[in-house]
């Protein structure tokens, strides 16, 4: 069994909106931390900071499976030695996916370091702002077309 301690607020206002602090999710047989929309509606999340190591599949996985935008930030966080991605944001339907990660290390995951995947519609965007990236056996990152990566060192 792994740990799990997270700090969860909801602020006011439609759709899905979370702000994960101080999260550890570390040895867990499935994946570490993990947020999922599935009704019609919007997802925003900030994560930070969070550790997310040697889970059994992706380290931080964020994902909108429904018609609305999915937007979220990992800041100033580790997602290493996971069995699977580091990071996966992934937008599913119709909507635009609009993802952020700063001030984070992304190393030694068997799948790709950090992944974002646009769905059927809408633009995909994903900023990197002082991302260290290593040893990503899967790739640094993995992205579709129609997601426009851009990184700042």
């Amino acid at each position: 069994m792994g740990s799990r301690r997270i700090c969860v607020g909801r602020r006011p206002g439609a759709g899905s909106d979370h702000r994960h602090c101080g999260a550890e999710t570390n040895g867990n047989l499935t994946g570490g931390i993990s947020l999922r929309e599935q009704g019609t509606g919007d997802l925003s999340t900030t994560i930070e900071p969070a550790t997310s190591s040697g889970n059994g599949t992706a380290g931080i996985a964020v994902r909108e499976d429904d018609a609305g935008i999915l937007t979220a930030t990992v800041d100033q966080s580790t997602s290493g030695t996971n069995a699977g991605i580091g990071i996966d944001f992934d937008e599913n339907s119709t909507g635009d996916l609009v993802a952020t990660v700063k001030k984070t290390t992304v190393s030694a995951n068997t799948g790709a370091g950090i992944r974002a995947d646009q769905g059927t519609t809408g633009i995909g965007s994903l900023a990197l702002i002082t991302v260290t990236l290593t040893g990503n056996i899967g790739g640094t990152i993995v992205n579709n077309a129609g997601v426009t990566v851009t990184q700042t060192p």
